[in-house]
């Protein structure tokens, strides 16, 4: 036997040792899994807390043809309100002042940019009122709830969208949109 192995049989003897005392290479048992929370469960509503973004009305409130825009929660719905919001809206307009605080009972928590596969005739949707070429440009517009009136373009990234003062009366208006200014309401459903 060389003379460096004599050397090193000794340590590499004793490193062994210590792994099969330590119990390396033994299978341990896995670690418990977190439960897993039901699909129902993690779709409920976000808790609204202060500082919280959210899309709120700030023009014909009361109304399905109400103005919306990006706002920032001061105050969370409480029966010390009368389940009102707090808001400071983030934008100006002619209509509204950046910076501009308000009461609400309405805010939408969370909403997703629309694709072509959810859309259906009769689905309440909210929109920016430019319909910008570009997706960018929508977190410095306002918003405004609609009804799609016809997916005949959506080959297009177009639907139609219809908008109403009240729901129980004619569309005012019908307009084509682009897809990317067209956003599903998440929290709260429609």
């Amino acid at each position: 036997m060389p003379k460096y192995l004599k050397k090193a049989l000794p340590i590499v003897l004793v490193i062994l040792m210590v792994l099969v005392f330590s119990g390396c290479g033994e299978k341990t048992e896995e670690p418990a899994k977190e439960e897993e929370t039901p699909e129902e469960v993690s779709k409920e509503a976000p808790k609204v807390i202060a500082g919280m973004e959210v899309l709120a009305p700030f023009f014909d409130v009361e109304m399905f043809s109400a103005k919306w825009a990006f706002a920032r929660i001061v105050t969370p719905a409480s029966e010390k309100t009368k389940d009102e919001y707090e808001v400071k809206f983030l934008i100006g307009t002619p209509d509204l002042e950046q910076g501009e605080k308000q009461w609400t009972k309405d805010i939408i928590i969370k909403s997703h940019m629309a694709k072509k596969d959810e859309l259906k005739v009769g689905m309440v949707i909210i929109t920016t009122t430019g319909n910008s070429e570009s997706a960018a440009g929508a977190i410095r517009d306002t918003w405004r709830k609609g009804v799609i009136s016809s997916i005949d373009e959506l080959d297009k990234n177009i639907s139609e969208v219809a908008f109403y003062h009240n729901l129980k009366e004619e569309p005012y208006s019908k307009e084509n949109r682009y897809l990317h200014n067209i956003y599903i309401i998440d929290v709260p459903k429609p």
